[in-house]
């Protein structure tokens, strides 16, 4: 049984899954012998049955990206999607085990925790200075791209709709069977189609973007006080049976602009994707027409 701090924290865990995911948790951990009526009944029982929080994390049904999320709204900034589960378990243990140091019994987030409904269809950011001195890349990084992978996931992040794009917004994406050769284009506008769009590329090849996490593989500049460009590149790989193989190379340019509505939120008015068909697996770095777009 999961108690104290520790339940508390797991609970707010185990409500960003689906009932369906509830439901087969609740019959993996008890053995099929007990059926819940209701959401708040099947957290109940999953963390009664549970042996700990560490065996609880590592079943199958509870993937990273829903760690990846709690640890990100709670402000943690220093990790990856590419992280190991074993590693986001420990992080995620550490956060319970600092929650119990200072006595506090509440499960609470960042500053923002507050408004988070208001806010999930956005990109939140903390201290965004107009003359660019703060470097949101690694921010929007850590938010885009784990919610874009967990579309070929059994548990889809609830935060992919189209509510995270501006009226207006552009959308293409070029795929190039070499540096030089272009083979085909996509392009789109509107909200729903442009996330339709990215939907479609993720899921119908089953890509997982391998992102570049270090400064020469994403830049942010700041063009006004409400509008933002963020370049990014990386590995894609096709996510198969036996694991993953590499298909080429991926650049990303988005363009944000700040939501007037709610404070420190942004959302996407254009993207570009880039995808080189390759079989070089070398993490890339932004180009240098990358980062000349960025620029302009």
């Amino acid at each position: 049984m999961i108690e104290g701090v520790a339940r508390l924290v797991c609970e707010r865990l185990l409500n960003q899954l689906d009932d369906s995911v509830l439901n087969l948790l609740v019959e993996t951990t008890t053995n099929n012998s007990i059926v819940a009526g209701t959401r708040e009944e099947s957290i109940s029982i999953i963390l009664d049955y549970a042996e700990n929080v560490k065996t609880l994390l590592e079943r199958k049904r509870i993937h990273k990206n829903v760690i990846v999320k709690f640890l990100y709204q709670r402000g943690y900034r220093s990790f990856t999607f590419q992280e190991t589960k074993a590693k986001l378990i420990r992080r995620f243990s550490d956060y319970i085990r600092r929650r119990q140091e200072t006595g506090n019994d509440h499960d609470a987030s960042t500053s923002t925790e507050g408004r988070e409904a208001d806010r999930d269809s956005a990109f939140l950011v903390s201290d965004v200075m107009p003359d660019g001195s703060r470097d949101i890349s690694a921010e929007f990084v850590s938010w885009f791209y784990p919610m874009l992978n967990s579309l070929n996931s059994e548990v889809s992040s609830r935060e992919w709709k189209s509510d995270i794009f501006l009226p207006g917004c552009k959308f293409s994406c070029v795929f190039r069977n070499n540096e030089n050769e272009e083979s085909s284009t996509t392009t789109c506008s509107g909200p729903e189609e442009t996330r339709q769009a990215l939907e479609n590329i993720t899921k119908q090849d089953e890509f997982c973007f391998n992102t570049n996490d270090t400064p020469s593989g994403r830049k942010a500049i700041m063009k006004a006080p409400d509008v933002a460009k963020v370049g990014v590149c990386g590995v894609l790989y096709r996510q198969l049976h036996q694991g993953t193989q590499s298909v080429g190379r991926f650049e990303q340019i988005f363009e944000f602009k700040l939501d007037p509505c709610i404070e420190n939120s942004w959302k996407i008015k254009l993207s570009t994707l880039i995808i080189t068909l390759s079989r070089d697996t070398t993490m890339p770095t932004l180009s240098e027409k990358v980062i000349s777009a960025l620029r302009l």
